[in-house]
């Protein structure tokens, strides 16, 4: 006998159809994907807006003066490194021509006897002149002999020594030729 089911027609009622399914899932992915171009959308104009923002900023006075600053110490950098570079060059020349160098210094200052001190150091090409003050004439002469005698002067020579106006001393000038 066959069993009879008294339910069996509710349950057809509730079964998913397969057109069901497929309409249900079509209108998952249109909400899906009108959801996705509608944030797209959203971003796009948040994209835009940032944009002209930044724009505005970057064409406003302040900015602009501030490059034009930039730009004109870009240009003083460039004057000053190509100078720098001349410079260098120019030092380097010296640096071969240099006469005067810590070594004759400390070789001056080792000749110089006790009593005697200087004021001045000039040089002008290769003229030396040396003034300062003495407690005696002997000081004076005895640094021209040592002057004299190294192998730093040529020709040198007592320009000027007089009494100083306190009466207890010498002032005196010293020329001298490097070698």
């Amino acid at each position: 006998m066959q069993q009879i089911n008294f339910f069996k027609p509710y349950f057809e009622e509730r079964r998913i159809k397969p057109k069901q399914k497929i309409i249900v899932g079509s209108g998952l992915v249109v909400v899906v994907l009108a959801g996705l171009l509608i944030w797209n959308i959203f971003q796009i104009q948040s994209l835009k807006s940032r944009i002209a923002g930044q724009n505005n900023f970057l064409n406003s006075i302040n900015i602009k003066e501030t490059k034009l600053k930039m730009s004109d110490t870009q240009d003083k950098i460039k004057k000053m490194d190509t100078y720098l570079q001349t410079v260098n060059v120019f030092a380097q020349g010296l640096q071969k021509e240099d006469r005067i160098n810590r070594h004759m210094i400390d070789s001056i200052a080792a000749m110089v006897p006790n009593g005697l001190s200087f004021q001045s150091l000039a040089i002008a090409d290769s003229v030396v002149t040396l003034q300062g003050t003495a407690s005696n004439r002997i000081a004076v002469a005895e640094l021209q002999h040592q002057l004299q005698i190294s192998d730093i002067f040529q020709n040198v020579q007592v320009k000027t020594i007089v009494l100083d106006d306190k009466g207890n001393g010498f002032i005196f000038g010293i020329e001298g030729t490097l070698k």
